[in-house]
Parts: C-alpha cells; structure tokens; sequence
C-alpha cells in the first residue's frame, strides 16, 4: 500500500478524506455532502405534510452529486456476508448485489449527522471487506430511487479504525426516538394514525446507524418461508419505524434454497427461522435507517415515504419484554370439503409461560365459535373448525395469552369451502372481501381440481429483479375474476393462444400480491380461439377502485385511445396512460417482458402522447396493478401532440398498408421542416430488423417501403423520428 495512502487515512481522523494522485479525477467529500438533498426540497415536503404525493416525494429526494464519482475513508460497520436483498445469479455464482453500510472517519472530529452511507455492489467485490477495517473507497453516486447509495470502483484497505487511533465510538450507534425518523401526519378513515418521514432529520438520519433503547412492537407479521415484518414505537413517541430486512439474518426465503451457501453466508437454517417479537412486546433494536419503507401495514402516506430500519446481527434485536410470539400457523393442505378443518399454530413463550391458545373462526355463511387448541407436547397448538356449508370463506385467527395475562393476536387467515374442489378461475381468484386480497387457496398443492380454460398468451419471459421466469395466462371467461397467471414449465411452455386445456393438479401461489398456478398437470382437449380482450374498463375505474382492479387480474385487457401520462414513472421501466389523460385516473404499463427492450418506454412515448391502444396482462407487482406488456405489438401507433392539444403541423406518420402484409408493406409520412428523419423497423425482441429511411429530408410527403424478405412472420414495430419526435406504429406480417 502507498504510503501517502497510510498517511492520508491517519489525517482522515481530522479532516475530509483525500486520495492519492491516482485518484486525483475523483471528488473528495464527506459523506455528509455526498447523501445531501437539499434543504429547500425538505422544507416543501415537511410543509406539504399529509397532502403529499408520491411525484412531490420522487421530485424533491433528489441528491446534490448524483452521478459523480467520489472519494472518501470510511469503517466498514456491517458483515456484507449478511447482505440478502438480491437474488442468488447462478452465472456468477454469487448474489445479485451486495450492500454495506460504512461510515465516514472524519465524523470523529465534524459530527456523526448523515455520516453513514450504503455501497451497494454488483460484482460482489466488496464481499472482502471486513467490519471494523478502515478503507479509502472512490465510487460513483447512485441513487436507486429515492435510495442514496454508493457503486463501488476502487476500495483499498488502510487499516483497523484502532490501529488508526479512531474511538469505539465510530462503529457504534446513535440513541435516537421514532419520532426522530418519522412523524404522524393525519389519520384514516378508521382514525389510524398515518406516518411519513420526519424531513426535518432526513440528511442527518438518512442510513445512519440508530439504537432504539427501549421500544414497544404496535404490528407483527410472522413468515417462516418467507419476509416477516414488524414496526415499533419508541416510549412516549406517536411515530412508528418499520422493520426492514438487507441482512440474511432477519429474512426467511433465502434459507434452503438455490444460492446463499451457508457458510460463507449467514442464512438461517430452515429449521431456525426468524421469527419477529410480538405484538406488545418491549424490545431494544439496532440497525440501519433506510429510506423509503416497505409499507406493510398500510399506514404511511404517501405509500413508502418513510424510514425503515435494518437490523443486521442476531443481537441487534433484543426482546425485553414479551407476551407470547407466533410460529407459523398452517390451515387446510387441500381444498376444504363437507368435513372438519383443522388448523395448528406453533406458540413459543415469551416471558412467562402460556396459559390458553384459542381459536376464533367466523363463515361468510353466518357461523362462527371459538376453540380451544391442544398443545401437542413440541408447542404446536391445534384444534378442528367443523364443517361449514359449501362456497363459505372461513376467516380466522389464533389468541395465545400467558399466566400474566399478556396475550397476542395472529394475523387473519381464510380458505374456502367447496364441495366439489375447484372446477373455475373464479374459485381460484375470489377473495373474501370482493377485493385485494390472496387466494384462499394461497400455498395448497391440491388435485381436487377440474379447471377447464383457454391459453390467452404464449410463453411469455418475464424479469422481476434478478429473477426470470415464463409465465402464460389462461381465462375461462370475460367475465371478472376469470383469468390467472400460470408460471410455465416444461411442459407448458408449448402451450399457444387458443389452445384449451383441462388443468387436474396445480400449485395455488401468492407472488408478492399475484394470485398464480404453477407445476400444474393439464390435459390438451382441443384447439379454438382465445377469449377478446377486455376492452369496456376505462383506466380510472381500475385506478381508483381497488375491488375491480383485483378482480381484473391475470385476464387479458386492452385500453383503446389513451393518453401519456407519464413516459417514464418509476425506475423500474414503467410509464403511466390514462383513458381521459388526467393523472389522478392513470394505471402503469410495465416492461418486464424480456421482449420489450430496454427504454422502451423513453424511446416510444413523451407526455401527452396519444396512444391508439395499450394492451397486455392485468398483472400486479411491487405494490400496484399494472399492464404487463407482452411484446411492442401490444402499443399501437402513438401520436406525438403540440402544446395546444393538436397534432404536431407536418410531421405525420400514416399507417402501413397493406396490414397485414404478405411481401412488402408501404410506411407513409409527412415532414413540414428540413431535418434529419429516421424510419426503423424492430422485431417482437426489439431488435432493428431494418432501416428504411436515415437522411437528411426536404419538407414533404414520402413512402418507405417494408420487404418481407428474409422475415420471419410475426409483427413488426416501426418507429419515425423526426422533428425532435416520435412516433410508432404496428405491421404484422403473415406468410
């Protein structure tokens, strides 16, 4: 190591990090400068309180120096082997990414305030870095969202922060209160306090290392294969904080599976999983302030914009105090008949023993009772609900109270009583309430079914974060509730549009909020024509009622005549259109199908754009309801308007005659200034297959002409940009 580095990072205990000569195109700031947003923008978002919306969020948390490269010295404060927020990439062999939270060294002489920041790294490279090591990192500002984070170029270890003389002070978290995070700004409907941020504190707060002394639990939600949550309440604050869960060790669907190897990584054993303090507990917790939230409980405003804090070993979380905590509790195996259910939860003591475990059920058809559950002799509880009358939604919920009195309540779970199994998509999708909710037959294996449907789609490749997989939809209906996503398989994936099948066993799933069938058995019984398109929803009917969005979804769906909202609303590819253009009454069109390129939507639309149709699945993921898009087919031709609301004046792109086409399409358009114009024709992946016209062009009318030589049948999307504009159209070629 350079020995102007050594001496660098000793000077780095009094005064801003500055790296050697090799580094010299690198800024140097603190991490404070780096993770600034600027006062200003809180201010308005402070002001604006309860009235604040998503856009103001995603308009006013923006960073001072994203996109800069940067440098600094800074002690590594978390394991990176307890990263767990990416999906395992089998090509690499290691997760998607890997995060560490660091702090900057000059906060021993400048102050602690929006010291800590978060490298966030593809390569894993950072998996080498150790806690307590000290190093000169130079990276770039990379914000995800509203996200503050750091890409890792270059790290180069200096030292210990005690062979560098810093204190223990620098690796050790600050007392703070929840309200210091987040504030109440108004209530619900029902009188619920609703939260977000506490802007005020955001630059100092933002990913710092926090202790919660002593904090009561106000909601917990148990999930032993999958990602529990929790929030908390300092004493005599009215904010609360959410749990969020980077660190492997808080976290349960990486235990078991494909990746995560442990050792090196530490996740939980199957057979261990974390289970998360109940609700009343007294805890002590430390960890990361992250922001935005998860908002599991539905109680921030706007959705998300609040902080979350990571806690990152087992010790950061202590239970001081605790009624009884729930395990996993496990309903019907199979779909339900004219017979007895039983239910069984597992209750572990808090701290006193566990005096009574009841069971509370209650019929959409008028019955309920409560039942007294029998522990088994291992802490497992359980106890029969009878039988109920055919079609009943059985809700129902567990209460285990200790010999002090202390008690805890389970979340709510439902199933479904039918006779004769499941013979409809509609048995599948209809939930209790009418509306958002998961299947009752979420996470059965059952063959106690005889569903008969029609293939709506092809295969149909999809990413979501790391992950890919196939997905196809079938409907036995247009009626509401008559569609579902099927994740495909090898078997499957053969399936086409029109194709009618018999499914007689299949795995009912919740993917995040999406009712899906998978590993299903199925028979091919003929082949016809898949069902229309919904066509008679207009976009602010789903926007602003959830109850027939959820009903929607998994069928095929088609808005004609639609307006841009927002060409780009969100970093994950998604743009947002509404049937009459007024944002309050748009939905999201999503990317995820490998078959639209990337900045599809930058690309293809601007605001305000008129759009001849939007199509694809009604889909749901990452908190909202959205059109899947399945190929650029499912856009038709958008035109570009001017301020005043018309069409731009001499620029006009005309449809491609013949459409359909046999052996050569005519692209007619219009230009009313000089400039250059480009005419390019793209495949159903997006890949150029030809460019018809790229010149300088005079003002006037002219024709391009589409040869289906050495074409394969399908449809094409071409795309005239002209006049700083663009506009795209569709031609389907048949052979």
């Amino acid at each position: 190591m350079k020995t102007a580095t050594r001496l660098l990072a000793l000077l780095a205990v009094l005064a801003p990090a500055v790296l050697p000569t090799t580094a010299s195109a690198q800024t140097p700031l603190t991490v404070r400068e780096i993770i600034r947003v600027p006062e200003a923008n809180l201010t308005t978002l402070q002001n604006l309180g309860i009235n604040a919306t998503q856009q103001d969020v995603d308009d006013n948390i923006v960073f001072v120096h994203d996109g800069e490269p940067v440098q600094f010295t800074a002690v590594v404060l978390t394991d990176p082997y307890n990263s767990g927020n990416a999906s395992w990439v089998e090509a690499t062999n290691t997760p998607g990414r890997v995060h560490v939270f660091v702090r900057d060294t000059t906060a021993n002489s400048q102050g602690y305030d929006g010291m800590t920041i978060q490298i966030v790294d593809g390569s894993a490279s950072v998996l080498a870095m150790q806690v307590g090591s000290v190093y000169d990192i130079i990276g770039t500002v990379d914000p995800f969202g509203t996200t503050v984070q750091l890409s890792p170029t270059v790290f180069e270890l200096v030292g210990t922060y005690q062979s560098l003389g810093l204190p223990d002070e620098i690796v050790q978290p600050r007392s703070v209160s929840t309200n210091d995070l987040n504030r109440v700004v108004g209530q619900d409907a029902d009188g619920n306090d609703l939260y977000q941020a506490n802007w005020a504190n955001f630059n100092d707060l933002n990913n710092e290392y926090v202790l919660f002394e002593s904090a009561v639990v106000e909601a917990s939600e148990a999930n032993d294969t999958g990602r529990p949550n929790y929030q908390w309440r300092s004493s005599g604050a009215d904010a609360v904080v959410n749990s969020d869960d980077i660190s492997l060790r808080y976290r349960n669907d990486r235990s078991g599976g494909p990746g995560y190897p442990n050792p090196p990584y530490a996740t939980r054993p199957p057979g261990d999983p974390f289970v998360p303090p109940a609700t009343g507990a007294v805890i002590r917790i430390q960890g990361f302030a992250s922001f935005p939230a998860f908002d599991f409980d539905n109680d921030i405003e706007p959705g998300g914009a609040a902080f979350v804090v990571a806690p990152w070993e087992d010790e950061d979380l202590q239970s001081l105090e605790s009624p009884p905590v729930f395990g996993s509790i496990e309903g019907p195996d199979d779909v339900p008949g004219n017979e007895p259910v039983t239910i069984s939860a597992e209750v572990i003591q808090g701290s006193d023993p566990i005096a009574s475990v009841v069971l509370s059920y209650e019929a959409s058809t008028g019955e309920s009772g409560d039942v007294t559950l029998t522990d088994d002799g291992s802490g497992v509880y359980s106890g029969d609900i009878p039988a109920l009358p055919d079609g009943a939604f059985v809700t129902y919920f567990v209460t285990a109270t200790d010999d002090m009195g202390q008690t805890s309540t389970s979340a709510e779970q439902t199933y479904r009583v039918l006779y004769d199994g499941i013979n409809s998509i509609e048995d599948v999708q209809l939930t209790a309430s009418r509306g958002p909710g998961a299947s009752p037959f979420a996470g059965i294996t059952t063959d106690n079914i005889n569903l008969e449907a029609t293939v709506q789609t092809g295969p149909v490749e999809v990413t979501e974060g790391n992950a890919t997989f196939t997905l196809f939809v079938i409907q036995d209906g247009t009626d509401p509730w008559s569609g579902v996503v099927v994740v495909a398989d090898e078997n499957s994936v053969t399936l086409a549009p029109g194709d009618e099948i018999t499914i007689t066993s299949a795995t009912v799933e919740e993917n995040f909020g999406l009712t899906r069938l998978r590993d299903i058995t199925f028979e091919e019984t003929g082949t016809g024509t898949p069902f229309p398109y919904i066509t008679d929803v207009p976009t602010g009917v789903l926007a602003v009622d959830p109850p027939t969005a959820e009903s929607y979804e998994g069928m095929m769906i088609r808005f004609d005549d639609v307006i841009i909202t927002e060409a780009v609303a969100n970093n994950f590819g998604a743009f947002a259109f509404a049937s009459d253009g007024d944002p309050a009454n748009e939905v999201l069109g999503e990317d995820d199908a490998t078959a639209i390129p990337d900045g599809f939507n930058e690309d293809t639309f601007e605001d305000g754009d008129f759009v001849e149709f939007i199509q694809g699945v009604w889909y749901y993921s990452f908190g909202s309801y959205k059109v899947l898009l399945t190929d650029p087919s499912d856009v038709g031709m958008v035109t570009t308007d001017a301020e005043d609301g018309t069409p731009s004046d001499g620029f006009t792109l005309v449809r491609a005659y013949p459409n359909p086409f046999t052996t050569e399409a005519t692209i007619a358009y219009e230009v009313g200034e000089p400039g250059p114009v480009a005419l390019r024709v793209y495949d159903a992946l997006g890949r150029e297959v030809a460019v018809l016209v790229d010149a300088e062009v005079a003002p006037g009318r002219y024709a391009a002409t589409l040869s289906a030589r050495g074409l394969a049948a399908g449809v094409y999307v071409y795309r005239l940009t002209a006049a700083g504009e663009t506009r795209t159209g569709r031609v389907t070629l048949v052979k």
